[in-house]
Formats: C-alpha cells, sequence, structure tokens
C-alpha cells in the first residue's frame, strides 16, 4: 500500500522523489517539493551528500534535510519563500511583495544567507 502511495503522490523517498523533508531544530516537518528548493544551493549540497559506506545495504530512507539552527517559524517563512519564488519568477507576470514581519526579519536574512537562497 505504500508504495502506491508514494507513486501516487510523489513521496519523499529515494533520489528521483517529488518531496523532500525539512526539519527545525523544534523538530517540526516541513514538506516541500524538490522543484522549489532547488534555489537552495545549500539544501542541494545536503541532498547531494553521497551515503556513508556502512549504510549502502540500508533501505533508501527519506530525503530529509535537518536544519537545527532555525525555529519552525523561520522554515515555514522559508518554504513559503520557496514556493513563492517558484510561482513569481518563472514568467512574466507581476511579482507582488513578500510580507515579512520585522519580528523575525533578521532571523530570516541569516537562514537565507547560510541557505544560500
Amino acid at each position: 500500500m505504500a508504495d502506491v502511495k508514494d507513486s501516487q503522490y510523489g513521496g519523499s523517498r529515494g533520489e528521483d522523489s517529488m518531496y523532500v523533508k525539512i526539519i527545525s531544530y523544534d523538530s517540526h516537518n516541513f514538506y516541500m517539493k524538490r522543484q522549489y528548493i532547488v534555489t537552495s544551493k545549500a539544501i542541494q549540497k545536503m541532498l547531494d551528500i553521497p551515503p556513508l559506506a556502512s549504510d549502502q545495504d540500508k533501505p533508501v530512507e527519506e530525503n530529509e534535510v535537518k536544519i537545527g539552527d532555525y525555529s519552525s517559524l523561520i522554515i515555514q517563512k522559508i518554504c513559503q519563500y520557496f514556493a513563492y519564488k517558484a510561482r513569481y519568477f518563472e514568467g512574466p507576470i507581476e511579482i507582488p511583495n513578500f510580507d515579512i514581519d520585522l519580528d523575525i526579519a533578521l532571523q530570516l536574512l541569516l537562514a537565507a544567507n547560510f541557505l544560500d537562497c
């Protein structure tokens, strides 16, 4: 049943998966489409790291990235930005403002710098 669900909805297992799991330091999980997160060079590099030699006999696990320095509030806003950028930066449509609360602006700037997005 799980194989049917993964093939139907994309899943997050294997290198050709449709989704990637992002984990914040407070253990919240965010699933983003792989095509959205390719704007982050750091996440791409984290996903491209080959498994350890001892892990090659194990089944392929979920594609997950642990971002241990940022809360779920910051990761949520970053995920929103990934979707925003994928939607508005590909066509000739007018790009609306991406609103950011001043309370989290500095943390977002640091996270964007770290993730290179």
